[in-house]
């Protein structure tokens, strides 16, 4: 399935998906300093994916380090300074097929991330929780990485 407008409810409509953008480095960099991990936690987030469409979440965990996924190219990959989702529907923020999506503030429209994987949600015990928790990388390590911000 490929995202399309139609996926996005229709009381966000109005916000025009078509004018968020990943910002600048400096602005990204300075919306990151001016906030604390802790600002961060709870913050309403959504992506368009390819398998599961318009979904929403809160960020549950901010610029979180060692969460590490399977990767079949690749093996074994631990990631660092990403942003654990929790989903707010009874249905997964993400599911395979959506990697690569991007996530964004709602509010801001401020996309922030990109999914990079999920995980199965447990208690403390490591009782079964019934749904899944979804991680996105920050943007900003991305653009860096392939030294992105020269084109902008």
């Amino acid at each position: 399935m490929v995202p399309i407008f139609d996926d996005v409810p229709k009381e966000l409509r109005g916000r025009s998906l078509s004018s968020m953008s990943a910002l600048s480095h400096e602005h990204v960099t300075k919306e990151f300093q001016k906030k604390e991990n802790y600002e961060l936690l709870g913050q309403i987030v959504a992506k368009i994916g390819s398998a599961t469409g318009y979904t929403s979440g809160r960020i549950s965990a901010a610029l979180i380090d060692g969460i590490t996924a399977w990767v079949p190219w690749l093996g074994n990959t631990i990631y660092a300074n990403i942003f654990e989702i929790t989903p707010s529907e009874i249905r997964s923020f993400t599911e395979p097929g959506d990697s690569g999506s991007s996530v964004f503030f709602i509010n801001e429209r401020l996309v922030f991330g990109l999914h990079c994987a999920a995980a199965d949600a447990f208690d403390e015990n490591r009782n079964p929780l019934g749904y899944r928790v979804s991680y996105a990388c920050s943007i900003q390590g991305i653009l860096h990485e392939f030294d992105a911000y020269r084109w902008m």
